[in-house]
């Protein structure tokens, strides 16, 4: 690549000379380089106007008839550029810029004072092929390269390499061969930062370190397929902290210990938790201090609670004298146990000691056990100790509000003894109710008696929707032994309402169904209807004060149309048996003179 001088030739004797009435100077310059020989291989060049990188309006000729066309080639239109000399009319105080074919420049006057016609040789040092020493002014720039890879700028006490493009390079040594050296930094009197070439490593002695700061990088020590150790502080360095606002892991597949000789292992998190895991591993909390609370294991917040959780055993074992206990308290919270297991013994509280008891006592708060095996067994409650082991749900502390409750949301509850039997009582001077509550059908297997036994009338609620409309089922108290029989077959019973007597009067109107017997005042011709019932409802109708003829008309009947009372005591008996069949006649009564008269 070569490197240039320009040499600035006057082609007039006289120095300047001026175009006619223009104000324009002549121009001739010949390129040779730093020896004196001709350079004839520019390939462009450009002539700007004083103190600009515009192009300026120049010509051949002195009348400005013949323009030169920019930028100027030894082919372009109108040159004069021809072997490195190039001449024109133009302004004086001209800038340019030009490139050769060996791809050196753009070579430019930027920087330089504006030139003139009776300036002399000029110098520019990007053209010279290599100085032992070459000093640069303030603010001035040394390009490396074509179109400047690098660019190096001295100003106000800063050093700038600048590259000409992203991604570029900058190497000290040679990459695979012994061509390296040390990069050394001085801090002060001493060395601060140092790059050693022979034992590749990085070496800070010059003050803090701050590796990421105010960025939002990724910092890596020791990433990758590094095989190395990576220590951080020594038996005399100062204190480590750790903070951020994300989460913080240490995996390790050989030991991990975390040890101070002297002070407290603190481990806190204000918002996060704090887990401590061992996957595949122990995990061991041993305290040798000889304290009664030597391990403190404290949730200290009225939301806080403590999870132990691991995928293999968890052992909490004290082997001191007798007395000694393990306890776990919890003031305000709640204590969970989990296991994840797939084990019928993944979780066991067990006391081995003959006498010894296992109690869990909620004393404030609620105890609940929960399963959610899809398994039909999915919790066991076993009194296996022997013949006379008797399971016990127990509550006599609380006031007279509290119960024990079986409650399912899906699914039923089964009672089963397989010898003696199931027992629910309410006992005591205040006694409430029994009450076993079912959905649709309540079905009650191997009874072949059902005993009602109390002192007073006794009550039978069957609910249907929910806290609507119940059906209650009266006993009275029995002076005697009574028994209800039900044959062996499937039939619905018949039911007569329990209000007792009503009244019709004689209005063309509906027989009310409320009562077990109605009484009619007949008209003229009253026309009485008489509605679908409930099945089985039996219903007397009788004619108390005679006034004419009352016809009764059913929505829906078997075996007759209409039915006409005419006189006192005229009387029928109908049992509605369901809405196919409707209402049917039990039976009629009169006076012997006008009976009941039935249509079909």
């Amino acid at each position: 690549m070569k490197k240039f001088t320009i040499l600035l030739m006057l082609a007039l004797l006289f120095g300047t000379v001026w175009a006619r009435n223009t104000g324009d100077v002549y121009h001739e310059v010949q390129v040779i380089d730093e020896v004196g020989n001709p350079v004839t291989d520019i390939t462009s060049l450009y002539i700007y106007l004083p103190d600009s990188t515009t192009n300026a309006t120049i010509y051949m000729d002195a009348d400005r008839q013949n323009a030169i066309t920019l930028p100027m080639t030894e082919s372009s239109t109108n040159t004069t550029l021809v072997d490195g000399y190039f001449s024109w009319w133009g302004p004086d105080g001209w800038n340019f810029s030009m490139t050769n074919a060996n791809g050196v420049g753009p070579a430019t006057n930027s920087g330089h004072a504006a030139r003139t016609s009776s300036e002399g040789r000029l110098v520019f040092p990007s053209y010279l092929a290599s100085t032992s020493t070459t000093a640069y002014e303030d603010d001035e720039t040394a390009t490396f390269g074509t179109g400047a890879d690098w660019v190096i700028n001295g100003a106000s006490a800063v050093l700038s390499f600048t590259p000409g493009a992203d991604n570029s390079a900058f190497n000290i040594g040679v990459s695979g061969t012994s061509l390296n050296s040390d990069f050394n930094v001085y801090v002060g009197t001493a060395l601060g930062l140092k790059l050693d070439a022979g034992n590749p490593s990085l070496t800070w002695d010059g003050g803090a370190v701050l590796l990421n700061y105010n960025s939002n990088y990724n910092v890596g020590i020791n990433t990758g397929t590094s095989t190395g150790i990576t220590s951080i502080g020594s038996a005399t360095a100062g204190g480590v902290a750790i903070d951020t606002d994300a989460g913080i892991t240490v995996n390790a597949d050989d030991s991990y210990a975390l040890t101070v000789s002297a002070g407290t292992i603190g481990i806190a998190a204000t918002g996060g938790d704090i887990t401590i895991d061992g996957t595949d591993s122990s995990v061991i909390i041993r305290g040798s201090e000889a304290a009664a609370d030597a391990i403190v294991i404290e949730a200290d917040t009225a939301l806080g609670g403590i999870d132990i959780t691991s995928n293999a055993d968890i052992d909490i074992t004290t082997t001191g004298a007798a007395g000694e206990d393990i306890t776990i308290a919890n003031t305000d919270g709640s204590v969970n146990i989990t296991a994840s297991e797939a084990d019928a013994g993944a979780i066991l509280i067990q006391a081995s000691a003959a006498g010894g008891d296992v109690n869990i006592d909620s004393v404030l708060g609620r105890i609940e056990i929960e399963a959610e095996e899809d398994a039909a067994d999915a919790i066991y409650i076993i009194a296996d100790g022997g013949t006379s082991s008797t399971l016990t749900l127990f509550n006599d502390t609380g006031t007279a509000a509290d119960s024990i409750e079986l409650l399912t949301d899906v699914g039923g509850i089964t009672a089963t003894a397989s010898a003696g039997a199931i027992v629910a009582t309410a006992t005591g001077a205040t006694a409430g109710d029994v009450t076993i509550s079912a959905g649709d059908v309540m079905t009650l297997t191997h009874v072949d008696t059902l005993i009602f036994d109390g002192a007073a009338t006794e009550t039978w609620v069957i609910e249907g929707t929910a806290n609507e409309h119940e059906t209650t089922v009266t006993f009275t108290d029995p002076t005697a032994d009574r028994t209800i029989s039900f044959p062996d077959g499937s039939a619905s019973l018949g039911w007569i309402a329990s209000a007792g007597t009503t009244t019709k009067d004689a209005s063309n109107a509906a027989i009310p169904l409320t009562d077990a017997v109605v009484v009619g005042t007949s008209g003229a011709a009253s026309a009485w209807s008489l509605a679908n019932g409930e099945d089985g409802q039996i219903l007397t109708v009788v004619i108390g004060t005679d006034g004419g003829e009352a016809t009764i008309t059913p929505a829906t009947a078997t075996g007759w149309a209409t039915a006409v009372l005419t006189d006192d005591i005229d009387t029928i008996t109908f049992m509605y048996v369901n809405d196919t069949v409707g209402w049917i006649v039990l039976g009629t009564a009169g006076d012997g003179t006008n009976l009941v008269a039935l249509t079909q």
